[in-house]
């Protein structure tokens, strides 16, 4: 299970809104390393792939992810977040999980630089994810993504997921994947397989 919660809490990363005032896509790709509280360095995890739809007139942004992972397979996780009546709010769910969670946007509306999220399991209060992203000024953002588990009384940190991810076009990523954006049906926390 902490395995699909890793996974799942590296997916959690990607909330950050700016750009045009209009439907559109992006896409992004980077690195991602993990570094584990009872070890001393990060290590490489895997290769981070993005597509995020911004739809303005529905208040809505939608992260489609894969993540591939040399020790773990290639894995899809889609995030909807749903702007507030306070354009700088949001809540988030996934539609193929019981993963909640409500978040803060930082800057002018659709041109967002700063993001902060706080996502649990709904049902499950033992399982903290928090999420911090940075827009760069050349067009990359950074994130970072902290895993807690509960113990006894506490919430101990378990793992923080970071990356820097850079803007792509589509064909580097379809070419990546070489299948372009297909999901298949998964049961773990909403996490969807890929098969080639």
């Amino acid at each position: 299970m902490k395995q699909g919660i890793f996974l799942l809490g590296f997916f959690l990363n990607l909330s950050l809104l700016w750009g045009e005032i209009s439907e559109f896509n992006t896409f992004f790709l980077g690195e991602v390393k993990i570094h584990y509280t009872d070890k001393e360095d990060a290590q490489p995890f895997g290769l981070f792939l993005l597509k995020r739809h911004f739809s303005p007139e529905k208040n809505v942004f939608i992260d489609s992810c894969y993540l591939i992972a040399p020790e773990e397979g290639t894995f899809y996780f889609e995030l909807i977040s749903s702007l507030q009546e306070d354009p700088n709010e949001f809540l988030v769910s996934s539609p193929n999980s019981n993963l909640v969670g409500k978040g803060e946007l930082i800057g002018s509306i659709w041109e967002w630089t700063k993001q902060k999220e706080n996502m649990s399991f709904e049902g499950d209060d033992t399982v903290i994810i928090q999420v911090r992203n940075s827009m760069l000024e050349n067009g990359t953002f950074s994130f970072s993504t902290q895993i807690y588990f509960q113990e006894g009384e506490f919430f101990n940190l378990f793992a923080t997921f970071t990356s820097l991810l850079y803007p792509v076009s589509s064909e580097v990523i379809e070419s990546l994947l070489g299948l372009g954006w297909k999901e298949k049906d998964h049961k773990r926390q909403g996490i969807l397989e890929v098969n080639r």
